[in-house]
């Protein structure tokens, strides 16, 4: 009976020391990965917001929306690469690498709208389905975060 406690000591014991062995700055990346998927998702909602500023108030404000992508466009390109590193797989790389897919797609609908009006307009479609995407990536950045598992 003493070996039995013993064992299943020792078998807890050896649980608890494979989940520490696990490199620490993990929950860190895994931290900054939600951090980011946060900042993002903020960005994007501010972008919306000033688009709304320049169709509704003053078209004045649509030089302020052009040039505020360069501010948040490359977060995208943190989140898949904080995944490698982090060790996070599934839908946070995933959707990481659809924001950078969508942030191109937006150039190019912004840039091709005075060519093709139809395919201009599929601008703020997209920027619907970037918001969705940011905002699906923060719940699973933030599940990665606190579980500590892969987050698919």
């Amino acid at each position: 009976m003493f070996n039995r406690g013993s064992t299943a000591a020792a078998e807890t014991e050896d649980n608890f020391t494979e989940s520490q062995d696990k490199p620490a700055g993990l929950g860190y990346i895994r931290f900054i990965i939600l951090l980011l998927a946060g900042l993002f998702l903020i960005s994007v909602m501010i972008q919306v917001f000033l688009a709304g500023m320049a169709s509704l108030v003053n078209a004045s404000h649509w030089q302020e929306h052009r040039s505020f992508i360069h501010y948040f466009e490359i977060i995208p390109v943190g989140i898949f690469v904080l995944s490698f590193i982090g060790h996070v797989r599934g839908a946070v790389r995933w959707l990481g690498l659809m924001m950078i897919l969508f942030i191109g797609l937006q150039y190019m609908t912004a840039n091709m709208a005075s060519r093709l009006p139809a395919l201009g307009a599929l601008h703020p479609v997209l920027a619907l389905f970037l918001f969705w995407i940011s905002i699906v990536a923060v719940q699973k950045a933030y599940f990665a975060w606190r579980n500590g598992v892969r987050s698919d």
